[in-house]
């Protein structure tokens, strides 16, 4: 769950972050197997990078939960 700051997060050219993009970092994540903190921390770190400096016009929140057994099939 996450708030439309990070989606509309703009870099110095005002090109939005974007769903798209929020998607892959997230997928990233998890294909990395990281826990609910890392992966709101790798999300907040992609922002601010694709931001390149400049400031957020709305708030950034996110939760990130992870659900037992990820990973198994069946």
């Amino acid at each position: 769950l996450y708030t439309d700051g990070y989606t509309e997060a703009m870099n110095p050219a005002s090109e939005c972050f974007g769903e798209d993009r929020l998607a892959r970092t997230a997928r990233n994540g998890w294909d990395m197997r990281l826990g609910p903190g890392e992966v709101g921390l790798l999300l907040e770190s992609d922002v601010d990078v694709w931001a390149q400096g400049r400031p957020h016009a709305d708030d950034l929140t996110m939760v990130v939960v992870s659900a037992p057994g990820r990973g198994e099939s069946g």
